[in-house]
């Protein structure tokens, strides 16, 4: 910690923490969320179905009160509708969703089809990394507007 300075600013947290990070999750992490940063992007609070790491190391809020986190495989149908409804209601500017709960989603589409027409219908695919897949609200009207 003190090779760190003891954690006092936001970046020697990051530092230690990257540097302690078991597997390196912290290091890719802030790679993924690095184009977040980039000008011309969106500002605001983003959906993340998965690690809830992606909102802390990219400063961005979550999107909805109860996030996708890591239990996003355990919710149930009419969870994912109400995720939808909510995306919806309140369109974040970026949804990414982890590879782990995609694959996982896939398996059960009757649970999930409500959040796959929302990404198909309001957002475009921008990017993939080895962790998941990041969509970008459509510009202009969407579904629900």
């Amino acid at each position: 910690v003190a090779q760190d300075g003891f954690g006092l600013s936001r970046a020697s947290q990051i530092r230690h923490q990257v540097r302690m990070s078991r597997g390196g999750a912290y290091g890719r992490i802030i790679d993924d969320v690095a184009p977040l940063a980039a000008p011309g992007n969106r500002p605001g609070a983003i959906y993340v179905a998965g690690n809830p790491l992606y909102h802390w190391l990219s400063r961005r809020d979550s999107s909805l009160p109860r996030f996708g986190g890591i239990l996003a495989s355990y919710a149930s149908a009419a969870e994912w509708v109400e995720v939808a409804n909510g995306l919806r209601r309140d369109p974040p500017p970026y949804i990414f969703v982890q590879i782990s709960v995609i694959e996982d989603l896939e398996k059960s589409p009757e649970r999930s089809r409500p959040f796959f027409d929302l990404l198909a219908s309001d957002y475009v695919e921008v990017r993939r990394s080895p962790l998941g897949v990041w969509w970008e609200r459509r510009e202009g009207p969407v579904h629900g507007s």
